[in-house]
């Protein structure tokens, strides 16, 4: 042990020096150590009681002398000493035994730790050894002090090396925390400047990064022979495909242009997108205008192509304006005006094609109000103009009606008012709103629309009138002026992609207008601009599902699916639903079939002056329809939804007539229970007998319940149970059943049938996935049970046959 601990010191006391913490030497404890030990082996060799007080007596000055050469630093005993109080109470107890060591400790000058161990030997009690014993018991104790003052003094030691050691571990983990943090900074740092100078949808420089390119290849011109061009190039009529495709097929356009784009290009030219539909091309080094024109062709001919939009092959056309440096253009700002204003002349020539600036451009620049002003600001000057001049013509738009039928009755619940406007010519009635809102006229436009839509007189009573309101003008003075005051009767529909946009301002309008009488629709439900997020922030009273929802749903289970959902979601927050865009009568049954209350289309009405009546075919197919759900002869269609499949059920089990019958049935149980097989067993003493399965020929096969404790507990208790692989308490036998009777089959839920009050049978669906049961589906195997069971007597027939082949 002393070997051990002697090994520590010396490894812990070389640490310490080095660390400036401790004055000790290992020399100093060695030596300690040696003379003690040598002093116990030759007292415990001693034969008389005198010599042992003589031999002691020198080995107690040596002693006393090699505890002061202990340490060079009186702290540090000190220290020691007070790490753990016990050695105190230890080195005492062992000291007094040895009157003569007592005395001479004593007698010489000690430090103030010294003190306090004699202070504490005189308050101790002599020790009478007897003189048989007493060599033995001296030298015992001398070496158990020498072991408690080793141990502490390894302790000591050990302890502080391992404070130095964590405090050099910290200190490398706040290194590498500090290193880390700087790293990400810096990545943070750089993904944040990428941002900054690029477009976030494209990946193209932006408007911010642009210009400093041109600068910069303006500069390099200066030392060098080649020009520099740029081509300002803006897509034509993108707003139509924005209108056909909504905002993400919009975005998926740009990309697809963008891409384009980079491919006509050199690689030593950039591309950049400037904002909107606009982008811009830097050609460096150019020869002359030639070479220009050829990149313009270049892109024209690549825009020839079409582009998939959400699927759908879209052409797009660009208009682009060249400019090139040298005279006036020295400057990379006045050089995007030139090529600016370069592509306004291209749009005003028949878009589709590419102009290169002409100095007399700027006359027609100076005629339009200033040489600094853009061709985007002539463009928006010229919209603001056009429909400010529509706003003062006596009547700036007509207004048509469409019917809102009640697809439960065929009956007419309202119609909807839709602006149109001859003066300018085919353009969509969207395109014009759009562009009155970009003139910053958009809410004086809508507000002309609901006043003259509020205007029209001879609306059949107990109809109610929807007029198509975007958020601004909501919020608006003007639209809020033409309104009445008494909105019962009113519908305000609003875009869904519009919610995202000052929706908290928006909501609080919404909510006064309530106050009034006013129901909220939103229009283009569906369409995945705003979500349910929008639809659950703003409660509406309508929810008008969007076209591409309706246009071929009796075709599509996916959209029948989510027709369903959102029809569940509206009675679940007292919202009715609407459809648009009904085309064929297949389209309105489904929708009629799947509780959709109201739709709009041309099937039903198309958009006329006056109040135009429902098509009387449209009308009677919707009667026809509710007829179906009266008499149930819908319950046999496809495409139902839960509740009506769950009732077809329950009419075919109540005609029960034949095994075959019920066979049919317990297989149409499995749809609804999303399950792969489906088995009905009677209960026969303690044995089940397969009545139906999905295979047919198990009909008749017995199994004893009891060898099936899951089964057994179902049976007994008339629960529900499942079992399936990797479930923690699964009943084995089950499992074993599952692998060796029924192949890939994994997982089952039981059912118990029960008929008056009485277990008779067992329904049982499998999957071929190891997974739980969810509650519904374990709610409808209950459900089907106690069908099966209500109906026992009408498949009794079926029941005695299923016995007579088990037996």
């Amino acid at each position: 042990m002393f070997v051990a601990a002697w090994g520590t010191i010396r490894a812990a006391t070389g640490e310490a020096r080095r660390q400036g913490n401790l004055a000790l030497t290992a020399a100093d404890v060695e030596g300690v150590l040696h003379a003690q030990q040598s002093a116990a082996a030759q007292v415990l060799a001693e034969g008389t009681n005198a010599a042992v007080r003589d031999e002691m007596r020198d080995r107690g000055r040596r002693m006393d002398r090699g505890l002061r050469g202990l340490t060079d630093d009186p702290r540090d005993l000190a220290a020691l000493a007070a790490y753990d109080r016990a050695l105190w109470r230890i080195v005492g107890a062992a000291a007094a035994g040895d009157q003569v060591a007592t005395r001479d400790l004593r007698q010489r000058e000690v430090s103030p730790t010294f003190d306090a161990i004699h202070e504490r030997l005189e308050r101790l009690e002599t020790i009478h050894v007897a003189a048989r014993d007493g060599a033995r018991a001296r030298a015992d104790l001398l070496l158990d002090a020498t072991m408690v003052v080793t141990l502490a003094l390894v302790l000591l030691l050990l302890w502080r090396f391992e404070a130095a050691r964590r405090g050099r571990d910290q200190a490398m983990a706040r290194e590498r925390v500090l290193s880390r943090d700087v790293a990400e900074s810096e990545a943070l740092a750089e993904q944040l400047r990428h941002r900054a100078f690029h477009d976030a949808l494209t990946g193209l420089p932006n408007r911010a990064l642009f210009p400093d390119r041109v600068e910069r290849a303006l500069a390099r011109e200066a030392r060098s022979s080649g020009g520099v061009a740029v081509l300002f190039v803006d897509l034509d009529d993108f707003k139509a495909v924005n209108d056909a495709h909504g905002h993400a097929g919009g975005d998926e356009l740009l990309v697809a242009v963008a891409a384009r784009l980079n491919g006509c290009l050199r690689g030593s030219d950039t591309a950049g997108r400037l904002g909107g539909d606009e982008f811009g091309a830097l050609l460096d080094g150019v020869t002359g205008e030639a070479e220009a024109a050829d990149v313009a062709r270049r892109l024209l001919r690549a825009f020839a192509t079409p582009v998939l939009v959400r699927g759908t092959p879209t052409t797009v056309t660009p208009s682009i304006g060249i400019a090139l440096s040298g005279g006036a253009h020295d400057d990379a700002d006045e050089l995007l005006r030139a090529a600016d204003l370069a592509m306004y002349a291209a749009k005003s020539q028949g878009k589709a094609c590419s102009v290169v600036f002409r100095p007399e451009l700027h006359s027609d620049l100076d005629r339009h109000g200033g040489r600094h002003d853009t061709g985007h600001a002539l463009r928006a000057t010229q919209e603001r103009s056009e429909i400010a001049a529509l706003l003062r013509r006596r009547e700036p738009l007509q207004v048509v009606f469409q019917p809102v039928v009640d697809l439960r009755t065929g009956d007419i619940a309202g119609y909807e008012a839709l602006s149109r406007f001859p003066a300018l010519g085919h353009r969509p009635p969207e395109a014009v709103f759009a562009q009155a809102h970009r003139a910053g006229l958009g809410a004086e436009l809508e507000a002309a629309a609901v006043a003259a839509a509020l205007a029209a007189p001879g609306r059949p009573r107990r109809t109610a009138l929807t007029l198509n309101v975007s958020p601004s003008a909501l919020c608006s003075a003007a639209v809020d002026a033409v309104l009445p005051t008494d909105l019962c009767g009113i519908v305000l529909e609003v875009t869904e992609h519009e919610l995202a946009h000052g929706r908290d301002e928006l909501l609080g309008v919404l909510e006064l207008l309530r106050d009034r009488g006013a129901m909220i629709a939103i229009d283009d439900a569906g369409a995945g601009y705003a979500g349910l997020r929008q639809l659950i922030a703003l409660g509406p009273d309508v929810i008008k599902l969007d076209r591409s929802l309706v246009t071929g749903l009796h075709e599509d289970a996916a959209k029948r699916a989510l027709v369903d959902s959102l029809v569940r979601f509206g009675a679940r927050i007292g919202a009715q639903v609407c459809a648009e865009g009904i085309e064929v009568e297949p389209e309105l049954r489904t929708l009629a079939e799947l509780d959709v209350a109201y739709g709009q289309g041309y099937l039903l009405a198309r958009p006329g002056r006056g109040w135009p009546p429902v098509e009387e075919a449209a009308a009677m197919a919707c009667t026809v329809a509710l007829q179906r759900a009266l008499d149930g002869s819908e319950l046999g269609g496809t495409g139902l939804s839960d509740d009506r499949a769950m009732a077809a059920i329950s009419e075919r089990l109540a005609r029960i007539g034949g095994r075959r019958e019920l066979r049919e049935v317990v297989l149409s149980m499995a749809t609804l229970l999303h399950a792969d097989e489906v088995s009905f067993s009677v209960l026969d003493g303690h044995d089940l007998v397969v009545t139906v399965d999905h295979r047919f020929a198990g009909a008749g096969e017995r199994w004893d319940a009891r060898e099936f404790p899951a089964t057994q507990r179902v049976l007994a208790r008339q629960v529900a149970a499942q079992v399936f692989a990797g479930q923690r308490d699964a009943d084995e036998a089950e499992l074993a059943c599952l692998r060796e009777l029924h192949g890939d089959l994994r997982s089952v839920l039981m059912a118990p049938v029960v008929a008056g009050g009485v277990t008779v049978g067992l329904l049982e669906a499998f999957s071929f996935e190891a997974r739980p049961w969810t509650r519904t589906e374990i709610t409808r195997a209950r459900l089907f049970g106690h069908q099966l069971g209500g109906v026992m007597p009408l498949v009794e027939p079926v029941v005695r046959e299923a016995l007579a082949l088990g037996r």
